[in-house]
Formats: C-alpha cells, structure tokens, sequence
C-alpha cells in the first residue's frame, strides 16, 4: 500500500459502535461509473474483497442485510475519485466514504480497503507498536550526601496518530438505485406507410448500474407520403410508441448489447380524397414489437443503434371505387413492420 496515493474522507455516520456483526451480517456489492469509460468494474473490487477478507462476502442484493454503494467519476484528466456508502435495507445511510487516486489501480486498492473495513470494521483495530524512550548511555553520578538528588525526569509521551475527519461535502452525489438517459435519434421503417418511411425519436432508457436489466421508451413520429391514383389521393403519417424491456447479452466496458421486447401502439393518420369508409378517420395500430441494439460508449453520452420488428394486431385496406363502379385497393398495411433506429442518449439522473 505504501505506492498508493489515496485519500480517505470519513462521513462520521459509520461509528464503530453501530458497525454491523460481520459474521451474521450479509451484504449487498454495486459499482458503476459516471465516466466514459470505467476505471474499477465490479467483478474486479468483488474479486479483491473476497481475496482481502479470504471468503467471499457477498449475497444477492434482494436478500442483503446491508447494501454497499460504489459510484466512481474521473476528478480530472489525471486523477479519479469514488464515493462509496452503506445502507440498511431501510435506506438509512450507516457509513460513507470518499476516496482520490492517481490510477485506477489505486482506485481498486484504496476501493477494496473501504468495501473490506464497511464489512469487517474490526481490522482497522490494529496494535500501534510504541518504541521504549532510549536508555543513556553515560554513567549515573551518586549524589553526595549533602547534595539532593536530582528529580527524575518525567516519562515521555507518546502522540499516537488520530485519524483526520472531514465535514461532508456538498458536492459528494448520493448512487441512484437506476439511471434515467434522455435523448433523440432517426429511424426508417417498412410495413405500415405506402413506402419505406423516414422518423423522429423521442427516447428515454432506465438502467440499473450492476444489472443487465433496463427498461427504454420510444415516441416515433414518420414524415407524411403522398399516393395518388387518378382521382384519388392519399397523405399518410404514422405515429407510434415502443414500450419495452431489454436484458443485456454484452455487458462489456466500452459496449453493450441489448435484447428487448414489449409493446408497440399508435396510428395511422390518413388525409385522402376518394378513398371509401372513414376517409380521414385515424386507424389505430398495436402489437407486439422485439429488437437487437448495441450502445456504445458505456459513459454518460451513449449512442445507441437497433434493429427490430413490429407485429401489429390488426390490418387496414384503403380502398376506392373506380370510374367502372369497380372497388380497388389504395394500400394495404402489412402484417410486419421493420425498423431500424439511431439515436443518442445522456444520463441526467
């Protein structure tokens, strides 16, 4: 440890008189990164705390006594910092801790001595080995009998280090149990318009830091196409929501790959001229939807790129009579959709 340059803040709400019985105490491991790319991953500080206290601590999150926190950010371009905090599973707040390095292997050394002490605080007991006063090394002189001994000289005190205490800093943030990434994109799709159609994206994702499960959301609305046939005209547009779970097949530092599936609902707006039953009437469109994405970077600004299929429920034919009183179709839906989306994204909260 003597090659680590870290530095330690102790918030005083992690007394030792409260610290939790290691032995019948289980807890709970999460780490994540506000950076681009991650300095400590979580298997890596699991891996050197189970090495560190030689078994290994940790529990499933929905089981823990005591959940441990771990949010890492780059200070600058040469110096990382970590807030690391511990709560019941009632969310009071039982001890934090923030810590500076100048690597990131300093980050996992000085991350793996906090995580190690909040799970067994009685390591910091330590003895403090005291070196005795130096014995003189001259001759003791007898005093006379007319002469009075000199008082001996008093024993020598000991400063024994303290440990420095810091104030809480205000800017120290608190992990959120989820992510919320905002952002907007363009996609193209086929299926429900005449023809291949262009869109905008409104996106939005929710990812729990440590797990490969998310949630995302998606509002899509596609330029209007033009179809005419003789006297009949048509300008159609599509406006449509993806609401769906993802579980993560990649789950890797600089990518990640997502499979994800839920539902899909919206409209068809029609704007026509000849054309039979409800001519301008919007048709209601819903079904199952599933998509591959891939995001990359791991940071706070992501882009993201899928691939997917929308099944909708119900088909729409638009029709026209013609002028030898003959009915003919205008376009037909199709029973799939395909799509293909790009976008970007960053987290807010």
């Amino acid at each position: 440890m003597g090659a680590l340059v870290a530095s330690f803040a102790w918030f005083g709400r992690a007394a030792r008189a409260e610290a939790p019985d290691a032995t019948n105490t289980t807890f709970a491991l999460s780490w994540h990164s506000r950076a681009r790319a991650a300095c400590v991953t979580e298997p890596a500080l699991r891996s050197a705390v189970a090495e560190k206290l030689g078994r290994s601590p940790f529990a499933d999150r929905a089981h823990a006594d005591i959940l441990i926190d771990g949010e890492e950010s780059a200070a600058d371009d040469t110096r990382w910092r970590a807030h690391i905090a511990q709560r019941d599973r009632g969310g009071t707040l039982l001890g934090e801790r923030e810590i500076h390095a100048k690597s990131c292997a300093s980050l996992l050394r000085a991350a793996t001595v906090v995580v190690a002490l909040f799970i067994d605080p009685n390591r910091e007991q330590e003895p403090v080995a005291e070196e005795p006063p130096p014995r003189a090394t001259h001759e003791t002189v007898e005093p006379s009998p007319n002469e009075t001994a000199p008082a001996p000289p008093p024993a020598p005190v000991v400063a024994l280090p303290r440990p420095m205490i810091a104030k809480p800093s205000a800017s120290v943030s608190v992990p959120t149990p989820f992510q919320l990434r905002l952002g907007a994109g363009i996609s193209g799709e086929t299926g429900l318009l005449p023809s291949f159609s262009g869109s905008v994206l409104a996106l939005a994702r929710l990812e729990k830091p440590g797990s490969r499960l998310s949630f995302d959301w998606a509002l899509s609305y596609a330029w209007p196409q033009t179809l005419e046939q003789g006297p009949v005209r048509g300008h159609f547009s599509v406006l449509e929501q993806r609401l769906r779970g993802c579980v993560a097949f990649v789950d890797a530092r600089v990518i990640r790959g997502d499979a994800c599936a839920g539902g899909f609902f919206g409209a068809i707006i029609p704007r026509t001229v000849g054309v039979l039953d409800r001519s301008d009437a919007w048709r209601r469109i819903g079904g199952p939807t599933a998509a591959v994405a891939f995001q990359v970077p791991r940071g706070p600004t992501a882009v993201r790129l899928e691939l997917g299929l929308d099944v909708p429920i119900q088909r729409y034919a638009f029709t026209y009579v013609s002028n030898e009183g003959e009915s003919k179709r205008f376009y037909t839906t199709d029973r799939t959709a395909v799509f293909v989306a790009f976008g970007g994204l960053h987290t807010i909260l």
